[in-house]
């Protein structure tokens, strides 16, 4: 059986009051309540100054990273500008060829019994064949299609069929680099 512990009790009843007129525990009790009152004006007082010094930095925070998208979009619109009207115009023919040489080699073994034909613009067909020369094309024949734009082309097999539209990926990408070069009013 364990052991009872006893609390030893120091209270020597001096702290308690002996007051027992009223007019003394009225006072009492008034000035309880007006400290009462005034810790609760002053808490107040406390988190008001607080919540406005929060949104003040929550304010300053946020124009900051405006002024900071701002200034990041000013400095990447000439680069973005150059990649999307210069550079990737100018990569657009030699890509296009490897990518229709690799679309054409896949469905040559994709559908290796049956004929291949490629749809492409009347003006890029003779600079696609001198771009696969070294490729075995009796099977391929070359189609003209004027509704398709200069760096886009449709190869068909006996099973399936594939477009390839560079200027499409182009005009994709133009577009949402001007959303991309665009300052949102809002931080996120």
């Amino acid at each position: 059986m364990g052991a009872i512990l006893s609390l030893e009790s120091f209270d020597d009843g001096s702290l308690r009051s002996s007051t027992t007129d009223k007019k003394a525990v009225g006072s009492y009790d008034d000035g309880y309540r007006d400290g009462w009152v005034a810790a609760e004006m002053a808490l107040a007082e406390k988190q008001t100054h607080v919540r406005a010094s929060l949104t003040e930095s929550l304010n300053d925070a946020n124009f900051g990273y405006l002024e900071a998208q701002a200034h990041f979009l000013a400095g990447m619109n000439s680069y973005v500008t150059a990649l999307v009207e210069a550079v990737l115009p100018a990569l657009l023919s030699p890509a296009f060829n490897a990518q229709l040489c690799s679309v054409l080699l896949e469905a040559i073994e994709r559908d290796a019994s049956g004929p291949i034909s490629i749809r492409l613009p009347p003006d890029q067909i003779q600079a696609f064949q001198l771009a696969v020369d070294d490729l075995d094309l009796a099977r391929v024949t070359f189609v003209p299609d004027e509704t398709l734009t200069d760096h886009a082309a449709i190869v068909c097999g006996p099973n399936s069929e594939t477009a390839l539209d560079l200027d499409g990926v182009l005009q994709v990408i133009t577009e949402h680099s001007a959303i991309l070069l665009t300052p949102s009013q809002k931080a996120s």
